[in-house]
Order: C-alpha cells, then structure tokens, then sequence
C-alpha cells in the first residue's frame, strides 16, 4: 500500500511522522461524522445540528482562504487541544484522549478535502 506521508510533528519530545493512505479514507470518514460532523456539519460549513448551540460561530473547512492559513500542526493541535489551545475562541473542546495521535492526523487531512474538491 501506497501511504503519503500526512503532516510531521514532534510529540512528547520526540519527531513522529503520520502517513495516509488509500485505507485510511474509510476511517477518517467514519471518525469525522462520528466526532465532528454533528458541529462541523457533513458538508464541513459549519452548520451541523449542534452548531447553533455554540456561543461562537465555526469556521467553515470549504473557506479555502482560512483554511490555507492553518497549518497542519494547528489543526492537530486545535483538534487534540481543543481551540483555545491555538488563541481561538474556547468553543472546540479538547479531544481527551479520546482519539489517537494517528486518528487526529487523519482528521487533519480528511478536513483539507473540503478545500481540494473531492
């Protein structure tokens, strides 16, 4: 299997690269609407069920300006930490452990779909 490799980070004091390949779209996909969707939306606009709950808009993943200006390694963060973690709005709640460090990679990756046309 072909993988690509996704983003580089250093985690825990030590450099780790994620990869992504063609088995991991299936499981990023099932992550997303299991994790993120119901926010996010399935359309990635932010406008899922849950949204108008917030006390703060979401920015949208297919406004392929903003998201060109997120960085891979803030993605990670913003999903692993939550958004405070990267001086947004305390809106998006840290993951808790709930995810994988490979998980949230696949997720980084998934969300840039909705700025690549797929």
């Amino acid at each position: 299997m072909l993988t690509l490799p996704l983003l580089s980070l250093t985690t825990a004091g030590s450099p780790r690269t994620f990869h992504y390949g063609p088995s991991h779209r299936a499981d990023a996909e099932t992550l997303y609407f299991s994790h993120c969707a119901g926010c996010h939306g399935r359309d990635g606009k932010g406008h899922g069920p849950a949204a108008r709950d917030l006390p703060v808009p979401i920015h949208s993943f297919t406004d392929c300006d903003w998201m060109s200006m997120m960085s891979d390694a803030t993605l990670f963060l913003i999903i692993k930490d939550g958004s405070s973690s990267a001086g947004f709005p305390a809106g998006m709640p840290a993951t808790d452990g709930r995810l994988s460090y490979d998980q949230i990679a696949r997720l980084v990756h998934y969300v840039r779909k909705f700025c690549a046309g797929e």
